[in-house]
């Protein structure tokens, strides 16, 4: 999809840019710069990934009704995961894990309204992708080839979408056309402005400003963005899902608010029946992808967080798949969240014994997170953020 960039709007939409024109700052907003907002990527598993098969199995001694036939590892953050993510198990102990968030609704699409836009208002990116964008693009998603629309809470219209390009073999960059005249009128700021600093929040700014002004003007230095380097292919896996996670990233340090990858490739991880043969063949993609984008999360700077609108039952039906379910989990690395912690507990039934998290309230903890300040009374998930 082609979006076309209002130069208005975008310098409306973009914090920081006007601030960043100016020679000189106040050391109060210098100051004020030292509590600094992370850009976020949402590595959305969307289907409803299994949490028995992904974070939360079951031990291998459960009965099999509960257990299926996938077995577990164990991971140096002293938790077990299922045997489908041995690269992601290496880096766990990077991330916080909440292996008790809930959802109330057994629906995809309520699911994922009630954690993106709880109050019926517009969804998580476009309202804080502003707040989070230092000068790339504020609310973007990159889409995977799939037979299912996109759920209406990712309010795919009033983001940049970028879907995967089968001809090319890649997300293409979006077709932006130059405003008229700022050619001349950034030449000429660039005479003007000739004020020089080492003070790295004053350089922050104006890497802000130079990287609105080359998007306004057709976008040169984000374009650039597009083109993933071959060390980073070789990281993330030359594949839709690895080729997505590594743009993701480059999008959330290239100035990005919120940068959603979201994964619900072919079918996704609705696995109804042959859940086994599901996971085998979609989780060594999205393993690898995950592992690297925890690691670019503390190596870059960004927040992550991983999870799914909600769960899969306990016990393996008919089909020898799972159906909807509440309980799931959630991923948070980078920023503010913690290293190593896990919040909440399942008995053996894989129910919730303590600290329910429910899906609504999931994200005030991703804002903590992110370095956004929120109304003290909201509930978060405190044991898990610095």
């Amino acid at each position: 999809m082609e979006k076309r960039i209002d130069r208005r709007q975008f310098l409306r939409t973009i914090p920081g840019i006007v601030a960043g024109l100016s020679i000189s700052m106040p050391e109060k907003r210098i100051q004020a710069e030292e509590k600094k907002s992370r850009s976020l990527v949402i590595y959305h598993l969307t289907g409803g990934i299994s949490p028995w098969e992904s974070f939360t199995p079951f031990p291998d001694t459960a009965n099999a009704d509960y257990r299926g036939p996938s077995a577990s590892i164990q991971t140096q953050m002293g938790v077990r995961i299922a045997e489908y993510f041995p690269r992601t198990a290496e880096v766990l102990h990077e991330t916080s894990l909440i292996r008790s968030l809930h959802s109330e609704s057994s629906d995809h699409f309520l699911s994922a309204r009630n954690m993106l836009k709880p109050d019926g208002g517009s969804t998580f990116g476009v309202r804080h992708g502003e707040k989070l964008a230092t000068g790339g693009f504020p609310y973007s998603i990159l889409f995977m080839p799939s037979i299912y629309q996109p759920m209406d809470a990712f309010d795919f219209p009033q983001a940049f979408r970028f879907d995967w390009n089968e001809q090319e073999k890649r997300f293409p960059p979006p077709n932006l056309q130059p405003q008229n005249g700022l050619q001349e009128r950034a030449a000429l700021l660039k005479q003007l402005d000739t004020f020089t600093t080492d003070n790295p929040r004053i350089q922050a700014h104006q890497r802000s400003t130079e990287l609105a002004l080359s998007l306004l003007m057709g976008g040169g230095s984000l374009q650039k963005t597009f083109n993933i380097p071959e060390a980073d292919l070789q990281r993330y896996g030359d594949s839709v899902v690895g080729r997505g996670a590594a743009l993701t990233s480059r999008l959330a340090t290239s100035g990005g608010g919120v940068t959603i990858l979201y994964n619900e490739e072919g079918s996704g991880f609705d696995a109804h029946s042959n859940i086994h043969e599901r996971m085998q063949s979609l989780c060594p993609q999205a393993d690898k992808a995950l592992a690297e984008l925890i690691r670019d999360s503390r190596r870059l700077g960004f927040v992550l967080l991983c999870t799914s609108e909600f769960g899969r039952t306990k016990k393996i039906n008919g089909s020898a798949g799972r159906d909807h379910d509440g309980v799931h989990f959630a991923i948070g690395a980078g920023g503010r969240f913690k290293r190593g912690e896990v919040y909440g507990s399942l008995d053996k039934y894989g129910e919730i014994r303590d600290g329910k998290v429910p899906n609504k309230d999931l994200m005030n903890t991703v804002l903590e997170a992110c370095n956004v300040d929120i109304a003290p009374q909201l509930p978060r998930v405190r044991e898990i953020l610095q």
